[in-house]
């Protein structure tokens, strides 16, 4: 499978899966490592290797389990203008809130 490319591998688990009729849909994964899967406070720094632990609320539990997680919620989609207008050195909240999936900046003291 190492040799396989994204592309590849999707087209050929989405013939698979049509096949079987079920329906695959292709989800982005930007953030959602950095994201808290309980407060929704997103900071790069939240993960460290394998452990998440974010810097707002506490919680901490597996890195890829919170990204699950995250996967798993209904989150708007960020776009790639929108992910470089934010700074991610302070952190943002990433809600579902149906208006913007990003919040306003959280403040530093």
């Amino acid at each position: 499978m190492q040799s396989w490319n994204y592309a590849e591998l999707f087209k050929i688990l989405d013939g698979k899966a049509s096949d079987v009729g079920v329906q695959i849909k292709k989800l982005s994964p930007v953030y959602t490592s950095q994201r808290c899967s309980k407060c929704g406070y997103t900071r790069k720094d939240n993960r460290n290797g394998k452990i998440f632990t974010c810097k707002h609320c506490g919680n901490t539990m597996d890195a890829d389990m919170n990204a699950s997680v995250n996967l798993s919620l209904p989150l708007r989609e960020i776009s790639f203008g929108n992910r470089h207008q934010y700074d991610n050195n302070v952190g943002f909240y990433w809600n579902i809130d149906g208006k913007e999936p990003i919040v306003l900046y959280v403040k530093q003291n």
